[in-house]
């Protein structure tokens, strides 16, 4: 989570200037990852799924306060539905699939950080 929490909307806002679609802003990245925590959310509790927008509205997200909080109950709504989930092949899956998607955009996320000269909390003594 600490990773969400740049000291100011400047970074938060901030952009990789590198050439290439895969690369977007830190914003972008969490709407993304709060996105298909609901997306995992909807699914463990066998609600139907829309996998279609790819991240939740900028027009309704832009703020980081507004996007903090919805990463932390997203993370939260997921953990509690996954847990609370009947054991099977396809929520094991989803666990699975679950860790590795927000390990994926932490990693990125540490990348962006460290192009920022902030040191990821991780390799922090």
């Amino acid at each position: 989570m600490i990773l969400a929490l740049p000291s100011n909307n400047r970074r938060a806002a901030w952009r990789s200037r590198m050439r290439s679609t895969y690369w977007c802003g830190v914003a972008e990245v969490l709407r993304h990852v709060v996105f298909w925590n609901q997306y995992v959310t909807n699914r463990a509790l066998g609600k139907k799924a829309d996998d279609s927008a790819n991240e939740i509205p900028k027009d309704k997200f832009s703020a980081k306060a507004q996007i903090v909080g919805a990463l932390k109950r997203s993370a939260h709504e997921a953990s509690s539905a996954l847990k609370s989930s009947e054991a099977s092949a396809e929520v094991a899956e989803m666990v699975l699939s679950f860790i590795e998607h927000n390990c994926e955009h932490y990693g990125q996320l540490a990348v962006y950080a460290r192009m920022n000269n902030i040191v990821p909390p991780a390799s922090r003594g």
